[in-house]
């Protein structure tokens, strides 16, 4: 994610003024990063958001390459 993307999120998360997650890191420590992108990926796309998908027929959703690695890290 970055400011572009969504920038009212962004800057919830304390990210505002960064130009990418490295930034962003860099800039508000790794604890507060660790918070700020874990509540993200919990709220962001729910499950209740894929099930609103669903019923208007669609059936395939593209997932970032970075997003998968985040969502199967134990795979990497």
């Amino acid at each position: 994610m970055e400011e572009w993307m969504a920038s009212s999120e962004w800057s919830s998360m304390g990210c505002s003024g960064y130009k990418s997650e490295w930034d962003c890191v860099e800039g508000i420590g790794q604890d507060a990063a660790n918070t700020a992108f874990k509540k993200h990926w919990q709220t962001w796309i729910t499950e209740d958001d894929i099930a609103r998908m669903v019923s208007y027929g669609l059936n395939t959703i593209r997932v970032r390459h970075q997003v998968a690695v985040r969502i199967m890290a134990s795979l990497v």
